[in-house]
């Protein structure tokens, strides 16, 4: 049993691994000019940034961003962190970035170490290897596959609540079922909060693997708890996992399933060697040795740990990797949230470990304990130490890892702006840099493209432009100059680029228009107005293979006509009479609700460049109008003739019921945790 006041001694274990965490991080280097790829400047940062201004200044929740892409919803992204407490309060305004991601990463440092504490101490194990442990699990995330978990702060951030809901649950199998079960229903709610949604994917098979082999009360309490925790978390996340699930539907990763299986094939443990390297380099061989030891004395608490560990080292070869002809996994790409589990599994036994050396009555096999002890926090403490200097430095001339904060971002946005005015931007260097989200830059491309509208990928793939992977490949410009149609009906009248790569589309009709600081050029071309009125509607047949197909059938894009998918229905449209005027403006233009006024002659399809994803509607002067689909990707509205003033908002049914969802499981678990005790 848990003595009083044996909560102060996890928030010791916790603070005491968070600032032995730090001291070790800061003396590396911190992490900021040391990068994986683009994500950390190019995603990340910037969408924290962002979500927390929107919040703490606008009063407001983003729910759909206009920036890049043509627009694309924000919840769904999952990356933001939009809803995620600690990233909202680090991000406040309060601190510089740099600090307030070092925190962010001490912060579940904390969390972690507090969770792992509470839930060692039952099985008899103090402070001192529970810090231990909390090290060991932060050095293995830090060197997991690709060194992924040191620069995207998710990573971290979702495995650290993973030993609280372990131990919530137990609490509600031992005791108190409703309570605690809402302390595991909020756990798994942060770690899809957190933004990385591979990790409660994965740590829903660990926890019932858990709950299964456990000997903490009765299977039938185990498993009502597991369906009671996991159920009312995710609907307490509803209101992240609807819109997430929305955006998958549109977007393009139901056509890349073939990819998905190529690149989860090198995450599988086939042979003893890869077995060893993975050993010996991730998790530490003190660690695993403490491991073993632990399995010297097994009880079933340690034998579902054992079991955890194992799945997750080896989720991605067979058969555990069947698990991935079901949706929800049969649709993820990179796995990272297996190595989440392998750490807290492994960490978890090499404190019992310890501990179990530690009570040995033969003084060498204490020394032995002392030993091993030391150099698996030795050992995590370089792999902390190393993990920002790990990853490449931030370098202008590097061709894969682009420098994203350049000193001249700021002033290279301003000159953006105002040479592209409404029209979009095309800029490899700013795009990867996440100018559009820091500086909003309406970008035709940007970071992290596999959430978007699949039929702005289309037009994107179509132009040498699209990257799937995120991986930042060099745009085709030849392509791009052989199909100007698609810079047209993207919007793109700016380019910004390498003046070695500038030929091809120069040739295209692209017109130099200045130099921008970092010694990229700038051009100008001109491109379908981001608002417009047309008078005659082609109808392209056979979905949206037909609707791309007409939209690139001409050799630039036509200002007075758009290709409407096959089966769209609205009234008639009419040539405008000789002499008459014509006019429409953007005169409210906010990221969930565009205002147009248009004076029309005649009847005519108002179109708006903008992605044309479900959850938009439309009213014409107050009445709810129907939304086509545009030159493949757009929105268009029907108008008679007239004065109108046309306003797009944006509120997708996903948003609305995850919300709902969301407050109803809030008052369930308030509900739980104030229920009276009851006896048997």
């Amino acid at each position: 049993m848990r003595t009083e006041g044996s909560w102060r001694v996890d928030v010791v274990v916790g603070l005491a691994s968070a600032l032995t965490f730090l001291a070790a991080w800061l003396g590396g280097g911190s992490l900021w000019e040391y990068v994986n790829g683009g994500d950390l400047h190019g995603m990340y940062l910037p969408w924290f940034e962002e979500v927390a201004r929107s919040v703490w200044h606008e009063g407001r929740v983003p729910l759909w961003q206009e920036w890049q892409f043509g627009g694309t919803p924000a919840l769904g992204l999952g990356h933001p962190s939009a809803l995620y407490p600690p990233t909202l309060l680090l991000f406040a305004g309060l601190l510089s970035s740099w600090a307030a991601l070092q925190l962010l990463y001490a912060l579940h440092v904390a969390i972690l170490g507090t969770g792992i504490s509470a839930l060692l101490r039952p099985q008899g194990v103090g402070p001192v290897p529970a810090v231990v442990a909390t090290l060991v699990v932060t050095a293995v995330v830090m060197r997991g596959p690709l060194l992924a978990g040191v620069d995207h702060p998710s990573f971290l951030a979702a495995t650290a609540w993973f030993p609280w809901m372990l131990y919530c649950w137990r609490r509600a199998v031992t005791g108190r079922m409703l309570p605690w079960s809402a302390g595991v229903a909020l756990c798994y709610a942060m770690q899809w909060f957190a933004g990385y949604p591979d990790f409660p994917f994965d740590f829903v098979v660990l926890f019932a693997l858990v709950a299964l082999l456990s000997d903490d009360g009765p299977l039938w309490r185990r498993l009502v708890v597991v369906g009671l925790g996991l159920g009312l978390g995710a609907a307490l996340a509803a209101a992240q996992v609807l819109p997430l699930a929305d955006a998958v539907r549109e977007s393009v990763r139901s056509e890349e399933g073939d990819q998905h299986v190529v690149i989860r094939s090198f995450f599988a443990v086939l042979s003893p060697v890869r077995l060893w390297t993975i050993a010996r380099d991730t998790w530490g061989l003190p660690a695993v040795a403490l491991g073993l030891v632990a399995l010297t004395r097994v009880n079933r608490t340690r034998l579902a740990w054992t079991a955890g560990f194992v799945w997750a080292a080896f989720a991605l070869t067979p058969p555990f990797a069947w698990l991935y002809l079901l949706p929800p996994w049969s649709g993820v790409r990179f796995p990272f949230g297996w190595g989440g589990g392998t750490a807290v599994f492994l960490g978890l036994l090499a404190a019992t470990g310890v501990a179990t050396l530690a009570g040995s009555p033969r003084r060498w096999v204490r020394g032995l304990g002392v030993v091993l002890a030391l150099a698996a926090t030795t050992q995590a403490l370089v792999v902390v130490w190393r993990s920002p200097t790990a990853l490449p430095a931030i370098a202008p001339g590097n061709p894969m890892f682009r420098a994203p904060v350049v000193p001249q971002a700021a002033e290279r946005a301003r000159l953006l702006a105002e040479a592209a005015g409404s029209d979009r931007i095309l800029s490899e260097r700013d795009g990867r840099a996440g100018a559009a989200i820091r500086y909003h830059l309406r970008m035709a491309m940007g970071h992290e493209p596999s959430l978007i509208s699949r039929r702005i990928v289309h037009l994107l793939a179509a132009g040498g432009l699209y990257d799937n992977l995120g991986m930042f490949r060099d745009h085709d410009w030849q392509m791009l100059a052989a199909k100007p149609v698609v810079a047209s009906l993207l919007g793109i009248g700016v380019v910004a680029i390498s003046p070695t790569k500038a030929a091809p589309l120069e040739r295209a009709g692209f017109t130099r228009i200045g130099t921008l600081p970092g010694g990229d050029v700038v051009l100008r071309r001109a491109a379908l107005p981001r608002v417009r009125l047309v008078h005659r509607a082609d109808i392209a047949p056979g979905g949206e293979a037909g609707s791309l197909a007409a939209v690139l059938a001409t050799p630039d894009g036509r200002p007075d006509v758009a290709v409407l998918d096959e089966g769209s229905v609205h009234p008639p449209l009419a040539e405008v009479p000789a002499g008459a005027h014509e006019a429409v403006r953007i005169v409210d233009d906010a990221p969930e609700r565009i205002v147009i006024e248009a004076t029309v002659a005649a009847p005519a399809l108002l179109v708006l460049g903008e992605a044309a994803n479900d959850g938009w509607r439309a009213d014409v002067d107050g009445t709810p109008a129907p939304i086509l689909h545009a030159d493949h990707a757009f929105r268009a509205v029907w108008l008679p003739a007239g004065q109108h003033t046309v306003v797009f908002t944006y509120a997708p049914w996903s948003v609305r019921i995850g919300m709902l969802v969301s407050l109803g499981a809030v008052v369930v678990m308030l509900a739980f945790v104030l229920m009276p005790a009851r006896r048997g």
